[in-house]
């Protein structure tokens, strides 16, 4: 009796089952990515470090990278350290910044895919405040962090009192030196939560005044796998498992 059939029936069973044992562990889509991708690989990405653990913008990283089948670890850097490491190559990419952020920054490339929106926003104490216009900038006691450019866009060329904080800045509306603060949308919320008694009368003001995307970014020798990411995080919003346009703090 001729064996070779049998043969030839084992050798395509165990190449079935090895075929669908890489199914199983990396995503169909991924594998039509790039070839040069490396699943193996655990990805070393940094944040900033004034980024609260409790913030879903974490999270959605972690669940970005573990839908595409890619491995990743997430590390706490000072804000400025977090991208010129990203940008030299120390690490493998930074989680999350507004494009303007990375200007300068020639050596991140974008997944060109929103993860979250950053959202400015304006907070008032006094009762009769009770929405943002564009004339409060002219009417009111203004107060920015210092380093907050849509906050210095929107001032302009007005005298506005500068803080380093948002904190600060509420401090100086509780003390009334200032009526209004230019701060991130549920930015309270990002405070230590023994805080949340004392600022609770602080508002904020409807309708934003800014908002932008923000968007991951991978240093340049790991360009493979920005169509990979791009392609999971699109789908993933297409599925509603995630929504871009959700503030990045909550």
């Amino acid at each position: 009796m001729n064996k070779t059939p049998k043969v030839y029936l084992y050798i395509c069973l165990i190449i079935t089952l090895l075929w669908l044992g890489v199914f199983m562990v990396v995503p169909p889509f991924a594998m039509a990515e790039n070839s040069t991708v490396s699943f193996e690989k655990t990805y070393q990405i940094s944040y900033s470090s004034q980024i609260k653990e409790n913030n879903p913008y974490l999270p959605r990283v972690k669940l970005i990278y573990e839908t595409a089948g890619l491995n990743l670890e997430l590390l706490p850097q000072p804000t400025l350290r977090s991208l010129n490491n990203a940008n030299n190559g120390v690490v493998d990419g930074e989680a999350g910044k507004l494009e303007r952020s990375v200007e300068g920054f020639s050596n991140l490339i974008k997944v060109d895919a929103p993860i979250f929106t950053y959202t400015g926003q304006a907070y008032a104490l006094r009762p009769d405040i009770e929405t943002y216009k564009p004339s409060l900038l002219d009417s009111a006691k203004m107060g920015i962090k210092r380093d907050a450019q849509w906050a210095l866009d929107a001032i302009g060329d007005r005298k506005v009192l500068k803080a380093e904080s948002c904190r600060q800045l509420f401090e100086l509306l509780l003390a009334k030196h200032i009526d209004v603060a230019l701060c991130p949308s549920r930015i309270k919320n990002n405070l230590d939560p023994s805080l949340a008694a004392k600022y609770r009368a602080v508002r904020p003001l409807e309708p934003p005044i800014v908002t932008f995307p923000i968007y991951h970014y991978v240093h340049k020798s790991n360009q493979d796998i920005v169509p990979l990411l791009e392609k999971t995080i699109r789908q993933l919003t297409l599925d509603g498992t995630i929504d871009p346009r959700e503030s990045w703090l909550k």
